[in-house]
């Protein structure tokens, strides 16, 4: 049988050396692996199309790391699966960052006292402070609940959490942000 010769394309942009790999052997390592590699993927992101670009790099890493006779070996589940944890956790370090939209700041009220305008405006400047200095997980947390007004578990949903454990965490961060503000 011929073999496929399959270039490996990094994240450059350059190709790497070539792997000699027959095209059924690499049809049968991705369509065992796909749905569960994505969704783990999924799971550490939180995002389907950062999954689906994370999920098409671990493949080109198995293909440029791996040798054809490793197919069937239980280790390459092991190792597609540790390059789809590291590649998740470059990728949530490199995006760690949570914009707030400046529309979805509320303009303090006509009403108001100059004084009282210019305290709530502190106060809200001291929150986003503590917003952005929380671990990553709190922030998307935080967001999600009072910005996408998501249920609690729709929140353990997207962490991967339990319902109960959505809950605490939030609890928690909303204890620390309550002593962080006042």
């Amino acid at each position: 049988m011929w073999g496929v010769l399959l270039y490996v394309i990094d994240a450059r942009g350059r190709a790497d050396r070539p792997r000699r790999w027959r095209e059924v052997a690499f049809r049968e390592v991705y369509s065992r692996y796909l749905k569960p590699l994505r969704a783990y993927i999924y799971r550490l992101v939180g995002n389907h199309h950062d999954a689906e670009d994370l999920t098409a790099e671990a493949f080109a890493r198995a293909l440029n790391h791996l040798e054809e006779k490793d197919i069937d070996s239980p280790e390459l589940a092991a190792w597609l699966f540790k390059a789809a944890r590291n590649l998740s956790s470059n990728h949530r370090r490199s995006t760690r960052r949570i914009v707030i939209s400046l529309e979805e700041v509320t303009e303090p009220s006509v009403d108001e006292e100059p004084d009282e305008s210019l305290i709530a405006e502190e106060e809200l400047q001291r929150l986003v402070t503590a917003i952005t200095q929380l671990p990553v997980e709190k922030q998307r947390a935080v967001v999600m609940r009072f910005f996408d007004e998501l249920s609690h578990s729709e929140i353990a949903d997207e962490l991967g959490r339990t319902e109960t454990s959505a809950r605490v965490l939030l609890h928690r961060t909303l204890s620390d942000l309550r002593k962080e503000v006042s």
